[in-house]
């Protein structure tokens, strides 16, 4: 009976499907914009994040589940989400609603 429940509730929170990105992930996040302050201090990572995703499948929100250890390359990250992310929203019931996705694994590799 409570594996039903579970079931339940998050089938509330996360909708009947999750979000799904329109693009490739990898063109939202180009080279080009490496953070001078990372660039400046050699610093290079992954990242992983939680995007918050509104209705219309637009990222409205950043939460760091797992730091490159440069503050630069996780904001940039997340600024980069925001700018370039785009989604198929969520859906409950055939209605578009917010939802998450887990950002896996951003690799920052300095330039040549």
């Amino acid at each position: 009976m409570s594996i039903l429940l579970l079931a339940l509730f998050l089938q509330d929170l996360n909708g009947d499907l999750p979000p799904s990105p329109i693009r490739d992930g990898s063109d939202w996040f180009p080279m080009t914009p490496y953070p001078a302050e990372a660039l400046a201090k050699r610093q290079q990572g992954k990242v992983s994040a939680m995007l918050a995703i509104d209705a219309k499948g637009r990222v409205v929100g950043c939460r760091i589940t797992s730091s490159s250890g440069s503050a630069a390359l996780d904001r940039q990250t997340c600024e980069l989400a925001r700018r370039n992310a785009r989604f198929v929203p969520a859906s409950h019931a055939g209605t578009a609603v917010a939802g998450s996705f887990a950002l896996r694994d951003v690799t920052w590799v300095l330039p040549d």
